[in-house]
């Protein structure tokens, strides 16, 4: 009797165990990451063309957290491939905290992860980034 009291109990923590692991993630993501107003969306033309002009940066999204295919456009949530690409957005810090905890993983110092990630980062826009005009700023 014990022993089916045991084996229920254990089967019992395992369904709600993978129901914890497989299906709850997508219920959460869907009611956190409701898309609010389907597409398609209607831009201006004057729109797009600034638009085109921007160096748009996302520095923070929660993409990697989720069970999707990032080079799907998805149904729900805010961040994938395609969607960065339709926004111009030329850099994304949704993998950070990742890439620092596989170089911390892969054994790297810490003064080597503040360059990796620190400087690097700062080179890369200091190259990229359009230089101001201080003459003709007021």
């Amino acid at each position: 009797m014990k022993a089916r009291i045991v084996a229920a109990v254990v089967v019992t923590l395992v369904l709600v165990g993978a129901g914890l692991f497989f299906f709850l993630p997508a219920l959460a993501d869907r009611q956190l990451n409701p898309v609010l107003v389907p597409p398609p969306y209607q831009v201006s033309e004057r729109a797009q063309r600034l638009h085109r002009t921007l160096l748009v940066a996302d520095l923070h999204a929660d993409s990697l957290l989720w069970d999707r295919d990032l080079l799907v456009k998805n149904k729900r949530g805010q961040v994938d491939i395609p969607r960065l690409v339709d926004g111009n957005v030329a850099l994304d810090t949704s993998g950070v905290g990742k890439v620092t905890e596989a170089l911390i993983d892969a054994g790297f110092s810490d003064e080597e992860i503040r360059l990796i990630m620190g400087a690097n980062v700062l080179r890369v826009l200091a190259e990229t980034l359009p230089q101001p005009d201080l003459k003709n700023d007021q």
